[in-house]
């Protein structure tokens, strides 16, 4: 490898130290030089222009190209913003039914067997339920919200069960 000694004034040595320290693409100044000559050397060939830094073209590629990356970028944002939007909602209907079915646990008929919870002041038939459910509760509360409320309680506490009697669905709690 060969070696070239450069003699610079103080003031231009200066000036290259301070852009190789501000300019990200070259760590020494060595790479400077190198970067600067061959640059210089393809120009003097005609493979490069000199002005070809400001070629409206390609500057007008390089516009495009960062709008595209900014438009995905913006859609995945979207995107990202939507699916927090999706959790958000599933977990405010969550909180909605959790908070539903904790309101019908109170009343539910605490029975020791399934045809005391249909004879009793407190009939644990849908119906009945879905009643004293919209007088207790004072927000209006569709027959399918009820529905999944009670379909939860009897999937996550134990001793809530349910059968069919008479074509219709009691729900109760065994004490």
């Amino acid at each position: 490898m060969q070696r070239i000694e450069v003699r610079l004034d103080d003031d231009v040595h200066e000036t290259w130290e301070e852009h190789v320290d501000e300019d990200s693409r070259y760590k020494t100044m060595t790479q400077l030089i190198r970067f600067a000559v061959g640059e210089q050397i393809q120009r003097d060939r005609g493979e490069k222009s000199g002005d070809e830094d400001i070629n409206p073209e390609r500057i007008e590629r390089a516009v495009d190209e960062s709008i595209d990356s900014v438009r995905k970028d913006v859609q995945s944002m979207r995107n990202d913003i939507l699916q927090t939007q999706r959790v958000a909602e599933s977990l405010a209907d969550e909180e909605y039914h959790m908070s539903n079915a904790m309101e019908l646990h109170d009343i539910l008929p605490k029975v020791s067997s399934v045809e005391k919870a249909i004879n009793g002041r407190n009939s644990g038939r849908v119906s009945d339920l879905e009643d004293e459910f919209r007088e207790d509760v004072s927000q209006d509360v569709t027959s399918s919200d009820i529905r999944i409320a009670l379909a939860r309680l009897e999937n996550d506490v134990p001793q809530v069960s349910s059968q069919v009697i008479d074509g219709e669905r009691v729900y109760y709690e065994e004490n």
